[in-house]
């Protein structure tokens, strides 16, 4: 999953989308993370990530106009150890929740992941 991530970290907003019971929904994001080989996003608390699979985010690079879209279906994290790392990546997430932050942050883990890169030459099916 390294060059999806890499390609993310260049990425000032990232959209997570998810299908529900009306229309598509979307919102922005700016956190993920490459942990244990595997690719982790962290929004506010939402279950439709959860119930409503699968799952994409979307990225453009910035100055670019390269872009990246991720999907698969995801689980939520609920291990204290990754979600350290999630806040010791970001130091502005400890800023948003506090000092005992990973007790609300809700940590989402890719599985099944599809990662496509899109540039002037085409599309390029990233590993996963």
């Amino acid at each position: 999953m390294s060059k999806a991530y890499d390609f993310l970290k260049g990425c000032r907003r990232i959209f997570v989308a998810t299908l529900s019971d009306g229309p598509p929904s979307s919102k922005p994001f700016d956190a993920v993370m490459e942990y244990m080989g595997e690719l982790y996003f962290t929004t506010a608390i939402d279950r439709r990530l959860v119930t409503h699979q699968p799952v994409q985010i979307i990225a453009e690079k910035d100055g670019s106009n390269d872009w990246i879209r991720v999907g698969g279906s995801v689980i939520e994290v609920f291990d204290v150890e990754a979600k350290l790392v999630m806040l010791e990546s970001y130091p502005f997430l400890t800023e948003r929740y506090g000092s005992g932050g990973y007790q609300h942050l809700a940590l989402f883990k890719f599985r099944e992941v599809k990662a496509l890169l899109h540039t002037g030459n085409g599309v390029i099916e990233l590993d996963s």
